[in-house]
């Protein structure tokens, strides 16, 4: 559930579904702090959210689907839009080994390198205390077992 209200905020934000965060005068748009923010989210999620925030055509590798980590972004500021996508392309990277890539005109190429180190982010609830993961990796079924 955090996970989708995470999702929905950022839609609102990034999407620019919310004319309240509009930038004035071509200006780029600022993104409030506590708008903006990911708690244990799949990576397949925070690839969609950049591509509808980015409005980048995405070429995505079969192998995505093997990515595993969580993603968490939790910004202690306010950011500018292009600041949240680089955040989310510095998540992915570091937390689920998702390498988003700029290819040629609007273009991104996005892949999973599972040879990558990933990094564990633990995000914190308002009173600073680690918040608990509600989807904890489940290990690995062996084959024939139920």
């Amino acid at each position: 559930m955090k996970t989708a209200l995470a999702i929905w905020a950022a839609l609102l934000v990034l999407g620019g579904l919310s004319p309240a965060f509009a930038a004035e005068d071509g200006a780029e748009q600022i993104i409030p702090l506590g708008t903006f923010m990911f708690v244990y989210t799949d990576p397949r999620q925070v690839v969609e959210m950049y591509a509808l925030s980015s409005g980048a055509t995405l070429i995505k590798s079969s192998h995505l689907d093997k990515a595993t980590g969580r993603v968490s972004i939790q910004p202690k500021t306010a950011l500018k839009k292009s600041e949240a996508l680089k955040l989310m392309e510095k998540a992915l990277l570091e937390q689920a080994g998702v390498v988003i890539t700029k290819l040629d005109g609007n273009r991104v190429s996005v892949t999973y390198n599972e040879a990558l180190p990933l990094t564990n982010v633990i995000p914190l609830e308002p009173d600073g205390k680690p918040m608990e993961d509600p989807f904890p990796p489940q290990p690995a079924k062996k084959p024939g077992q139920k």
